[in-house]
């Protein structure tokens, strides 16, 4: 992440990030779904430049100017040589033209000089080592959390989009079984209440009541009892 740009002890140019590139010096960047430049805009928000690239980062066109060397794959730290032409991509250089690494990868088993798979369109490549890689890590209730891992930006995307749709499923079918549980609990006092009233008013029809009790007799010392 280039914070500074400096020319012996001139500062040259800044740069601010959020999740990524935000600005440069007085330049806004206004980014596509891939993370490559479209827009600048100027401290008044003025358009002063726009570009479109393919996908393999070769410049279609575009209209103004703009001295930032941040363009194609901008919010991934792609950047422009501006002399050769050539990317500046993580841990190697990256030639659009041919759409190939112009050195080997770093790790034996991956392929030597291509391109995030041949799959520029779905695929980023930051560090130049491996084609975006997306790890998830969801926390599910009574499962725990679940890491999921996914190669390219595309298939990310994705899996997020169907990770996101399935909880969206399973919180509406809570939402409908806890209904449908507190309706029933509902209905079951309902039920009770009713039972209720109507065993009350079976016992005042049909006089359901214990008879009163008689009162004991008493008898003095040396009265006859019959028994």
């Amino acid at each position: 992440m280039v914070l500074l740009e400096k020319q012996g002890s001139t500062t040259t140019a800044s740069y601010t990030y959020g999740s990524s590139l935000i600005n440069r010096g007085t330049e806004t960047m206004l980014f596509d779904g891939h993370g490559d430049l479209r827009t600048v805009t100027n401290s008044s928000q003025t358009v002063t430049a726009t570009g479109n690239f393919d996908a393999y980062g070769n410049s279609v066109g575009g209209t103004g100017s703009s001295s930032t060397p941040y363009q194609f794959g901008a919010a991934s730290g792609y950047r422009n040589d501006g002399d050769a032409g050539l990317l500046h991509i993580g841990a190697r250089w990256y030639d659009p033209g041919i759409g190939r690494w112009i050195s080997r990868d770093p790790d034996l088993t991956q392929p030597a000089y291509l391109y995030c798979g041949s799959n520029p369109v779905g695929e980023l490549d930051p560090d130049g080592r491996n084609p975006g890689v997306v790890v998830v890590v969801v926390f599910v209730p009574g499962l725990g959390e679940i890491i999921l891992i996914t190669a390219g930006v595309a298939a990310g995307a994705y899996l997020i989009y169907l990770l996101a749709k399935e909880i969206g499923d399973a919180a509406d079918r809570w939402r409908d079984d806890y209904a449908r549980r507190k309706q029933h609990k509902e209905d079951g006092r309902d039920d009770r209440a009713r039972r209720k009233d109507y065993d009350d008013r079976m016992k005042e029809r049909d006089g359901d009541e214990k008879p009163p009790r008689k009162p004991k007799m008493k008898h003095k010392q040396g009265d006859a009892r019959n028994y």
